[in-house]
């Protein structure tokens, strides 16, 4: 079981750069981006995503899991 939630977090996390790869181009036309640039947006956004696993992670091993559900966007729409 902790293996198949450790391969669909994996995928979520590749999913959600490709997207912002997908997305680079319409970016760059509206903001008029150089493609420095756009390289600057990819590493933003993938330093802020890590910051914020690092702190969700932090934040599940100091409380129990139990208090921090609901917290993000579920597939269920449990609460």
């Amino acid at each position: 079981m902790s293996l198949l939630l450790l391969c669909a977090a994996q995928f979520l996390l590749i999913l959600d750069v490709a997207i912002v790869n997908v997305a680079l181009p319409p970016i760059g036309e509206e903001l008029a981006f150089s493609p420095s640039g756009l390289q600057l947006v990819v590493t933003a956004y993938t330093l802020a995503f890590g910051a914020l696993l690092l702190l969700g992670g932090r934040l599940a091993d100091v409380r129990e899991p139990s208090a921090l559900r609901g917290t993000g966007p579920t597939t269920r729409g449990e609460r």
